[in-house]
């Protein structure tokens, strides 16, 4: 009897896990590799061009489905068979064994439509909608045989290129110093092609000095640090420089040092830049032009990033020669971000009085070629939508929908490799905020300006103490604004734990911008999804836009452009990825921006209770504003700010204004 109900009940446990094989062996059918993204595709739809192109009416596309619940949109029907192939020409996976991922066939890429359901519906009540897994590929293995032939020996960059660095030759001002009532230029930037190097140099042009002049300077500078009793970073630098002046004129007059007037402007600029500037360095601190400083140690020449496409990465004539020299700068510039470098705690990251982000390493101990540092400088004046446009990183058609999705509250990540822009452009894109909203930014170092009167910016701070007492992170700072109420949430640099905040705010309606170090969307997901900071993979639903930036080299110019701009449409929590659309991408073949087809814009459509036609009108008009703008080269980012608010209350005054009909 008990050997009966011991067999009736493996029998049962077989069936169950037989049972859950065969699921686990459905699943597998429709697994979603990180190359695959899906689509929403509905039986007839309603297609929403970007741009200015007119709409597409009602067309059929036929579709086998898989079940599946995407967020809010459900979608039914029967898997497709293996091995056929779709409608849109992408082959379906082929049947595996279970526990064993299906197998692709080879296929080429094909351009799938991206509905939108019909006018009037409104987002997400389309009667039917399927999905349909498409498989990109986007890049092609190259064999790697090497063919012996004679080739002219141009490299990649053509020869027109290299005599165009040849010719180069470009000098311009630096420093100037009020003398006598006039301004006097004291330093000059000299960028020309060094021969023996075969590549372009940047010198500094300071005023000589002679023996004589060498050691009466050298004199001075002693005494001057024996009476000077202030520290020149606590004081603003009008006061600093009068005060050093005074101490300047009584110890010449002490030692009877007789100058003329030319002699007298040498010795006032090397005291400036060596007691209240940082030094060798503090010509380049002038240059507008430059985005990065960094020195790699001792006798080595320090390098600059220049903004000029053409230039990028120069080697400069500036080297700290002596160990003692370096050590001694490094800890110089701990004292100007307020902050405390040694032995112990070799490492600084602060940013200096200016605004401009500093990372510095102290000793040999831990940096074999000597203590280093990196400085990356931002404009006074920070860049907008127009720079944006004219530096063609992104088209008036992307800024006009990324206006669109900012005014109606969309979440918005900004993302890419280091250096390519994440911040700029993300102040950038804050401008398109109402100026009447509340914004609350956290950052680990300033570096966003804002001209709305209603933002509260806050920035994180380290501890007192090997035990780091009394630190305040951006954890605690996010958790802390969500209690403010705040319309918009925008954090510097998602690294950390902050990241759970901020996607726990945009569930609950705080909208939020932000940046990331990642260049792809699996990337994105990698990082969120593990350590530190570890979020559900449902909870990235929440986010709506994905901004890619890139930095990369064409044609012998350093250019940085939006690659492309995925929107987060939902969650397929069957498959368990996010369901995407891009809307936007680069053609680095001709350097144009694609505009494709939004799915994000029928719930902006939605939301503002517009027609498509209105909703294309509307978008219509904001590419020709942001076009006049640039036109009328408005880079002043307040007076941008201004004219986006005065659009918001009263659309006729800038209309009149592209007439001609007001004063701008």
């Amino acid at each position: 009897m008990a050997r009966k109900v011991y067999r009736n009940l493996g029998a049962k446990i077989s069936k169950v896990k037989s049972n859950r094989s065969k699921r686990s062996y459905e699943a597998a059918k429709v697994i979603v590799v990180p190359e695959i993204r899906t689509v929403p595709v509905s039986a007839k739809v309603t297609q929403i061009n970007l741009g200015t192109s007119t709409v597409r009416g009602p067309s059929n596309i036929s579709a086998s489905n898989v079940t599946g619940n995407i967020g809010s949109v459900k979608g039914t029907g029967q898997s497709q068979p293996t091995g056929e192939k779709s409608s849109s020409g992408a082959p379906a996976p082929m049947a595996a064994p279970p526990g064993q991922a299906p197998q692709f066939a080879p296929a080429t890429a094909q351009a799938v439509p991206i509905p939108m359901p019909m006018q009037g519906q409104g987002y997400g009540k389309a009667p039917v909608v399927q999905r349909q897994s498409i498989l990109r590929e986007r890049y092609e293995a190259i064999p790697l045989k090497i063919v012996e032939k004679e080739f002219p020996f141009v490299g990649v960059e053509s020869e027109e290129m290299t005599e165009k660095l040849k010719a180069v030759s470009e000098n311009y001002p630096l420093v100037s110093m009020k003398f006598k009532g006039k301004k006097v230029t004291v330093a000059w930037a000299n960028i020309s092609w060094n021969e023996p190097t075969h590549s372009l140099i940047y010198k500094i042009i300071e005023p000589r000095l002679d023996k004589k002049e060498y050691d009466q300077l050298g004199e001075i500078k002693s005494l001057l640090r024996e009476k000077l009793d202030i520290d020149f970073s606590k004081i603003k630098l009008e006061s600093a420089y009068q005060y050093l002046m005074r101490k300047f004129i009584k110890i010449t007059s002490d030692l009877g040092i007789k100058m003329d007037d030319k002699t007298k402007l040498k010795f006032q600029y090397y005291l400036f830049r060596d007691f209240i500037g940082l030094g060798l360095i503090e010509p380049l601190l002038h240059d507008p032009n430059i985005e990065d400083i960094s020195c790699d140690g001792t006798n080595i020449p320090i390098f600059i990033y220049h903004r000029n496409p053409i230039y990028g990465q120069l080697k400069t004539t500036i080297v700290f020669k002596k160990k003692e020299e370096l050590d001694s700068f490094v800890l110089k510039i701990a004292q100007k971000t307020g902050r405390t470098l040694t032995i112990a705690q070799p490492l600084l990251d602060g940013a200096l009085p200016d605004g401009s982000r500093v990372q510095a390493t102290l000793g040999t101990d831990i940096a074999r070629r000597g203590s280093n540092f990196t400085i990356r400088k931002f404009p006074e004046n920070p860049m907008t939508p127009v720079d944006v446009i004219g530096y063609g990183t992104a088209s008036p058609e992307i800024l006009a929908y990324l206006w669109l999705c900012i005014e109606n509250r969309l979440s918005v990540l900004v993302c890419g490799p280091t250096a390519t822009g994440k911040t700029t452009f993300l102040n950038a894109l804050s401008l398109f905020i109402r100026p009447e909203l509340k914004i609350v930014s956290i950052e680990d170092t300033a570096e966003l300006q804002l001209p709305h009167p209603n933002w509260i910016p806050v920035v994180a701070r380290t501890g007192f103490g090997l035990k780091g007492y009394g630190d305040v992170t951006m954890f605690d700072l996010l958790k802390a604004s969500l209690r403010q109420r705040p319309d918009y949430v925008i954090v510097g640099e998602v690294r950390g734990a902050e990241a759970y905040v901020m996607f726990q705010g945009m569930a609950t309606g705080h909208p939020g911008l932000g940046t990331l170090h990642a260049d792809t969307l699996s990337a994105i997901i990698d990082r969120l999804t593990t350590k530190p900071m570890d979020l559900p993979m449902a909870m990235l639903e929440n986010l709506d836009l994905v901004v890619f930036l890139m930095l990369t080299k064409r044609k012998g110019r350093y250019i940085r452009r939006v690659s492309e701009i995925v929107e987060i449409i939902g969650y397929d929590y069957t498959r368990k990825d996010l369901v995407t659309n891009n809307s936007f991408r680069w053609d680095p073949m001709k350097d144009e921006f694609v505009l494709m087809k939004s799915v994000l814009l029928d719930k902006i459509r939605e939301r503002m209770g517009f027609t498509i036609d209105d909703l294309k009108n509307e978008m219509s008009r904001r590419v020709q504003i942001l076009k006049w703008l640039h036109d009328k080269k408005i880079k002043d980012f307040k007076r941008f700010a201004k004219l986006v608010g005065s659009y918001y209350t009263n659309p006729q005054f800038i209309g009149d204004l592209m007439k001609g009909e007001g004063e701008l």
